[in-house]
């Protein structure tokens, strides 16, 4: 998280077969780096670290779970960070003409066009919103012409029944899910990550494009899924879904794209800092499917370690913001 931020933690408890079972009251501590209220609210005091959190409970104190929290400023090299969060003023289903750029560089994501215009989505992912893209047209155009190096980060989801586009480049460059049910990233000439499969509907996934001028790579939910790394194109002017070159839609939604001028090093590509994904190795997933959710603002599934009480109750503790 970010230095000054807010996350949310909670407990889920479990009977030793897994079923969940009623959560006792419990007592938050922190072990530093800010304070955690009696909802689970840990607000930053702006030091940046590794801090464990700890729910206690009440009735029983010997019954404990910790999950850990990491506060860390962003690289350097942001140019733009479109957070579907970060959209105000637009009522759940309407059109969305500008997403804002709130990296400070003013590379807003415009749409002029009425009916073309993606739907801001609220709620959709654990309590967040996310802006839909339909499978016809939806687009939007950024200012933002990314020449290499560079790295670029896209969450979003899609269905996997053929070939569609979260984000492309002017210059034949895109990422996006394709007909053989797996997400690919394709920099002109040739292939980066060609299909990577399986991908399930309506799971959000953390793709990243990343390219020092000489080598590309491609990575999802933080693993290296490069296929050939000797092909490094640029993207050129940036689009989403449906307003590149290529026409390719998306028929699916993005939670946030962010754009750096410069590759991140390995190091600085574990970062936590992203303001709508948190841990770039965690798997995200919508409401709506039945399915675990994921974490910092979308729950971190299996963010701390099971612990057991007398009769064995599991007690787990998780976060969101």
């Amino acid at each position: 998280m970010l230095p000054n931020g807010t996350v949310r933690f909670t407990t889920t408890a479990k009977d030793q077969e897994g079923s969940p079972i009623a959560t006792r009251a419990v007592d938050w501590t922190v072990s530093g780096g800010g304070t955690i209220d009696a909802s689970g609210l840990f607000t930053s005091n702006g030091t940046l670290g590794n801090f464990t959190v700890t729910a206690t409970v009440r009735a029983n104190p010997a019954v404990t779970a910790t999950g850990k929290i990491t506060v860390e400023d962003l690289p350097p090299g942001l140019v733009m960070d479109l957070s579907a969060d970060e959209v105000t003023g637009i009522a759940s289903g309407g059109a969305v003409s500008v997403w804002p750029d709130i990296s400070g560089k003013n590379n807003d994501a415009i749409q002029s066009d009425f009916l073309k215009r993606p739907s801001f989505v609220s709620g959709a992912l654990n309590g967040l919103p996310v802006i839909h893209f339909d499978s016809t047209d939806d687009g939007m155009k950024t200012s933002l012409a990314v020449n290499s190096p560079y790295t670029i980060y896209v969450i979003y989801s899609a269905p996997v029944d053929g070939l569609y586009r979260a984000v492309q480049g002017s210059n034949n460059w895109f990422i996006g899910t394709g007909p053989y049910n797996g997400i690919g990233h394709y920099a002109e000439p040739g292939w980066i990550s060609a299909w990577q499969a399986p991908v399930e509907a309506g799971r959000f996934y953390i793709t990243c494009a990343q390219n020092d001028g000489t080598q590309a790579h491609f990575y999802i939910d933080g693993v290296d899924k490069t296929t050939g790394t000797t092909f490094a194109g640029s993207p050129g002017t940036l689009f989403l879904g449906g307003a590149g070159a290529s026409g390719g839609a998306l028929k699916g939604d993005i939670a946030e794209v962010m754009v750096f001028d410069r590759a991140l090093s390995t190091s600085e590509m574990s970062f936590r800092g992203v303001k709508a994904a948190g841990k770039m190795d965690c798997p995200y997933r919508a409401r709506g499917f039945g399915k675990q959710p994921a974490s910092k603002k979308f729950r971190h599934a299996g963010f701390a370690q099971p612990f057991f009480a007398n009769p064995p109750h599991k007690f787990q503790c998780s976060r969101f913001a």
